[in-house]
């Protein structure tokens, strides 16, 4: 948590405060250590009140005492926080607050409710009550290790405190919930851990010689790995990285052009960010198709892979399917353009058909989200069908796919409009589409906890939403 500046001032008061008999001790704990407490605390019409000092005094906010007015402010981030014990009233900015049991003066001390002063100040209060009677009160502070990581249903929010501003430094949750953000500076990475069991950030640091970006995360065994300046071109599509050392397989003739299909080797240099490892190397194995011969410049690309039947492609709305054919070697076994004016195309396999997904405009111009579907022998099996039901259909002027991961019949896309962000679902088995409108402008989806999940992050928060 970046810590509030701390400038504690007296709060002792002078005569005119009333005197009320203290209620059995409460237990007070706060970011899990014994509290102790310099004033009694007090119960009132069901509500536990503290001396604001204490609670301002572990919160290491400013407070000030304005014995003329006989006012208390308390400054924190964007609010000032007045309080008027004369009057029992709280004020925020200068707006009077809504409070069941207001601020009063007490033995020369000012006490106020500790849930509402607390979660003012972005804490969680939880209150236990016993059987013998024991109560005891627990004040997690937003940077508490408890708060690091917090599910609250399908969102699981970890604090993001680091020095990089950038929102698209590569981020990855582990299995156990840890979240790691990789933070490149000049020849030397940083590695950002946030975890629910430390109550502090670590960072691991390593020197990276004539690498200065990351462009990816891989999983093997459990283990994690940054791949380390290892883009693959824009000329090629599917899975795989740099070109050398590929293998030239078939050359393929299509209207849009003629595109080479590689069988892709690549030893990618990389960094182990949950070990000792340190930097190494992992083989990734994969097919490529070379677009450079189309005849004008590719925008969408997309690729998707099926065990019966082979190798599916996807370019600017042109679907392309190639197998290896016992005895025929690698054979085309579909070039059908599906649309010209296409956008975000995304391509997805189930049993033994592949699907086709993209933005494109009906004949009324209307933005919509299009399927179209292949069958095993590579023909089109249904028309291009418009399947979109966005709630704000009528007033959005684009649309588009920002995202798209598969997970079991199941093909899920980030839309975004000029209004609203989506998480859709397309069944490849019940052919049935729906749609959900989130909260905020999720990025992309990533891998979280072994699941895939929507991620998100801004200079407090990492967010990642649950897909399934």
């Amino acid at each position: 948590m970046k810590k509030i500046a701390a400038a504690m001032l007296s709060l002792g008061l002078l005569a005119g405060s009333c005197t009320m008999a203290a209620a059995a001790e409460p237990e007070v704990y706060y970011n899990g250590q014994p509290l102790e407490m310099h004033q009694p605390a007090i119960i009132q019409e069901g509500r536990t009140l503290f001396a604001l000092r204490d609670m301002a005094e572990q919160m290491q906010v400013a407070v000030q005492w304005d014995s003329a007015t006989r006012l208390a402010t308390v400054t924190y981030k964007d609010k000032t926080i007045t309080l008027q014990p004369d009057l029992q009233r709280v004020l925020i900015n200068n707006q009077e607050q809504e409070i069941d049991v207001g601020p009063q003066i007490i033995d020369d001390h000012i006490y106020l409710p500790v849930r509402y002063l607390f979660e003012l100040l972005d804490a969680d209060v939880f209150y236990r009550q016993y059987d013998d009677g024991k109560t005891v009160v627990s004040v997690n502070s937003k940077d508490s290790y408890v708060n690091y990581v917090t599910t609250t249903g399908r969102l699981t929010k970890a604090i993001r405190d680091i020095d990089s501003d950038h929102a698209n430094n590569p981020v990855l949750m582990t299995h156990d919930g840890n979240i790691m953000e990789l933070v490149v500076d000049g020849t030397t990475i940083h590695l950002y851990r946030t975890t629910q069991m430390l109550n502090r950030q670590e960072q691991k640091q390593e020197t990276a010689i004539f690498h200065n970006q990351i462009t990816d995360i891989i999983e093997e065994n459990n283990q994690y790995y940054a791949v380390l300046d290892e883009t693959q071109s824009a000329r090629y599509v599917g899975t795989g990285y740099h070109p050398s050392g590929n293998a030239f397989l078939k050359e393929i003739y299509t209207p849009q052009g003629v595109f080479a299909f590689y069988g892709s080797e690549a030893a990618l240099d990389t960094l182990a960010l949950e070990s000792q490892e340190g930097f190494g190397t992992k083989v990734v194995k994969g097919y490529l198709l070379d677009i450079s011969g189309s005849s004008k410049p590719i925008r969408d690309r997309a690729y998707a892979f099926n065990t019966k039947k082979g190798y599916g492609f996807l370019t600017d709305g042109q679907f392309l399917l190639i197998n290896n054919v016992p005895t025929e070697g690698y054979k085309v076994l579909a070039c059908d353009t599906i649309s010209g004016t296409i956008r975000d195309g995304k391509l997805f396999s189930y049993q033994d058909s592949f699907y086709a997904i993209g933005s494109d405009r009906t004949e009324n111009g209307q933005n919509e989200i299009f399927v179209t579907s292949y069958t095993a022998q590579g023909m089109r099996a249904n028309s291009y069908i418009a399947v979109s039901q966005l709630s704000d259909k009528d007033t959005y002027r684009y649309l588009d796919i920002k995202d798209a991961v598969q997970i079991g019949e199941k093909a899920y896309l980030l839309l975004q409009t000029d209004v609203n962000s989506y998480l859709a679902c397309y069944d490849l088995a019940q052919h049935t589409f729906t749609a959900e409108k989130l909260d905020r402008p999720y990025k992309k989806f990533t891998q979280a906890k072994g699941s895939w999940q929507l991620y998100d992050c801004d200079e407090e928060y990492y967010y990642f939403l649950q897909v399934k």
